[in-house]
């Protein structure tokens, strides 16, 4: 979709679809990404050259599977975020169980039998 602009300067056609420059359509934050592509895809679906018109569905299927992706990965963040809460609360249950555990030995074996369920591992060298 080049004009012809030289030394870097936007031309004429570039101005009419990046009215505030390339930079305000590719630096966008993520998030707002879908919305650019969208007002991008709906400004060149309007031109009267075809050839130019031609790359709003292809702007516009793009914006689709970003917009799918970024949802799969909010899900993804959300998942590993419940997954990670299960673990902490596994792990606290596991330390509840066996605190219990060992008191209970304590009480009915003693101290020094109940060690012996509850050996500390050997530090490495």
């Amino acid at each position: 979709m080049a004009d012809g602009n030289a030394g870097g300067k936007a031309g004429p056609m570039q101005k009419r679809y990046f009215k505030d420059g390339l930079t305000a359509v590719t630096l966008v934050p993520i998030a707002q990404q879908v919305g650019v592509m969208r007002v991008l895809a709906g400004s060149l679906a309007k031109a009267d050259d075809t050839a130019i018109a031609g790359h709003a569905s292809g702007i516009e299927m793009a914006a689709n599977a970003l917009e799918d992706g970024i949802d799969a990965h909010q899900i993804a963040i959300q998942g590993a975020q419940v997954a990670y809460g299960q673990l902490v609360e596994g792990r606290q249950a596991w330390i509840r169980v066996y605190e219990k555990t060992y008191g209970e030995l304590v009480v009915r074996m003693g101290k020094r039998s109940a060690e012996s369920f509850f050996k500390v591992p050997k530090k490495l060298p």
